[in-house]
């Protein structure tokens, strides 16, 4: 009888759960009350319940997880904004996973929204950690989870085994809502340091999602990268998937990163 209830308060527990979560909304998960947003090497994320409005403020920190693989950094930016400085100063934030790659937006575009990013298999490694950095700015945060099966997601599944994709190569965008909508609006994007913007795949910044179930929660669409614009190397998470709901009750856009850099093909030469 004793190793049955062993058994289940295990099978109960975070680490057992279909859903870790490092915060929910209300938690509060600070060590300390210090709001340092200046910092050039901050230690990982500190999650904070503000007191005017409820919502988690995301300061210094070091925050050490198991991670699995086939899981969800799942989070919602609810609102990023300047400190201090002048518009000559650096003001940007960053979010780094170990094996998942870097995370990161311009305060001047930063993409307020709910973000989706799948964690890569850690079968080697036993535990990592989540780093945030941020630069004279405040960062909002209404969640940050480890989610196994998100309500609302967005990847981009990518070829077996890939790091890098070139020309020729196919990717799957796939959109999945707890509940149904009219239409959706989903776009390229990419960030190389100085904010999202458009991205040019094979002529057109636009994805034509189209629903692949009757009740239109799931949206798909196959890309073969034909041509794509590019002033300089791409590199992994740089290339962004941007998409909206349209007579749906999800408010917020969702984001999520290509876990692949792009490679172009040099021009024979003549």
């Amino acid at each position: 009888m004793r190793i049955a209830v062993i058994l289940l308060i295990l099978l109960l527990s975070p680490a057992f759960a279909s859903e870790i979560v490092w915060s929910e909304s209300g938690a509060n998960l600070a060590t300390s009350e210090e709001h340092s947003t200046k910092a050039w090497f901050s230690k990982g994320i500190n999650v904070q319940k503000t007191e005017d409005d409820g919502l988690l403020f995301a300061s210094r920190a070091t925050k050490y997880l198991t991670m699995l693989p086939d899981y969800y950094v799942v989070f919602d930016l609810y609102k990023a904004k300047h400190t201090s400085g002048t518009h000559k100063e650096y003001h940007a934030w960053s979010i780094h996973f170990a094996e998942v790659g870097k995370i990161a937006g311009n305060v001047t575009h930063a993409p307020e929204g709910l973000y989706t990013v799948k964690l890569s298999d850690l079968s080697k490694k036993t535990w990592s950690s989540a780093t945030l950095y941020n630069y004279n700015m405040d960062l909002y945060f209404r969640f940050i989870r480890l989610e196994k099966s998100p309500e609302n997601l967005l990847e981009i599944e990518l070829p077996d085994n890939t790091q890098t994709l070139k020309e020729g190569d196919t990717v799957r965008i796939l959109l999945k809502l707890k509940d149904p909508c009219e239409d959706v609006v989903c776009k390229w994007m990419i960030d190389q340091g100085t904010g999202p913007g458009p991205f040019s795949v094979n002529g057109t910044d636009t994805i034509e999602l189209q629903p692949i179930d009757d009740d239109c929660k799931v949206w798909a669409a196959t890309v073969t990268f034909k041509s794509f614009k590019r002033d300089r190397k791409i590199f992994k998470r740089q290339v962004m998937v941007k998409t909206t709901v349209l007579g749906g009750s999800l408010q917020t856009p969702l984001y999520t990163y290509m876990a692949a850099s792009l490679r172009q093909e040099p021009e024979p030469s003549k």
